[in-house]
């Protein structure tokens, strides 16, 4: 919380400025790769003050189908609002969306990983083709909508296949804040273990040394208040 990230911008960028009311859209004029950018339009009004909205047009419905980006999130996904532009000194986006994170470690290649609302049943689809999970631990987001999901979640990960390997729950109500206001939803590491025959049995927990046991995949649950997994 509080933490500021650069933005690298790209070419043909475009950011839309407000100023009393009025819009227009500014294209980057310099700056493609960095942090810093200098962009060109016409002012829509008079005014020492304006917002600025990113990225241009942008629609709720990317959201849906999310691909992988290694270590962050995919661009373009997350909306960015500034209320503070002045012809002086520029502007500051803040985040709108939400973050979810968790780390993940195992042993296969993924596909994707399905996060549901368990009161709408509304999914959001990360799609990972091609990322593999290893003993050490690789870190996954998700974009939301900044709300309440009242009855929590279930995060489903598939492998390469498209066989579900495992479904992780959170089955209490769960705040996901702006990502300017609260930072990322952190969820504790999680190792994911896919079975190494088809007659494997999946879920298996050691609870001594020589003692398993197999659990159903829609058991492993996450109690944030204590930040941890139980069955």
């Amino acid at each position: 919380k509080g933490d500021k990230v650069d933005l690298m911008w790209d070419a043909n960028d475009q950011v839309e400025i407000t100023v009393e009311g009025k819009s227009s859209i500014f294209t980057l004029l310099s700056g493609a790769g960095s942090a810093t950018g200098s962009f060109k339009g016409n002012m829509p009004a008079n005014g020492s003050s304006y917002t600025v909205t990113y990225p241009v047009n942008y629609n709720e419905s990317v959201l849906d189908n999310q691909p992988y980006q290694e270590n962050g999130f995919a661009k373009g996904l997350m909306k960015m609002f500034s209320t503070n532009g002045t012809l002086d000194n520029g502007f500051t986006l803040e985040s709108v969306n939400a973050l979810l994170s968790f780390n993940l470690t195992g042993n296969f290649t993924l596909s994707k990983i399905v996060l549901t609302n368990l009161k709408t049943n509304k999914s959001y689809v990360l799609l990972c083709s091609g990322v593999s999970l290893t003993n050490i631990a690789k870190i996954f987001y998700f974009v939301l909508p900044a709300m309440t999901w009242e009855n929590g979640f279930k995060l489903e990960i598939y492998d390469a296949n498209g066989n579900l390997v495992k479904t992780l729950s959170v089955t209490t109500s769960i705040t996901f804040p702006p990502a300017s206001e609260g930072g990322s939803t952190d969820m504790p590491e999680v190792e994911v273990v896919k079975p190494t025959s088809p007659n494997a049995l999946p879920g298996l927990f050691s609870i001594a040394e020589d003692k398993q046991v197999v659990f159903s995949k829609g058991n492993l649950q996450y109690t944030r208040s204590t930040n941890t997994w139980t069955f």
